[in-house]
């Protein structure tokens, strides 16, 4: 089952984010944003992501 991390927003299947190591994790959350080049994506710095990978719209 993936989930979201609640801090960076990005989706994993671990127990815990593989970004910032949190274990604040969720389930419920829609949209998703797949970032190839996080610093040629205008919407990956509006975000503040700074790794490639499958990231969260919403979290609830």
């Amino acid at each position: 089952m993936s989930r979201a991390c609640k801090v960076c927003k990005i989706i994993t299947e671990d127990p815990s984010c593989p970004i910032c190591k949190g274990t604040d994790l969720s389930d419920d959350y829609s949209g998703l944003l797949v970032v190839v080049d996080p610093e040629g994506s205008q919407l990956a710095q509006k975000m503040g992501i700074k790794e490639a990978g499958r990231y969260a719209l919403k979290i609830r």
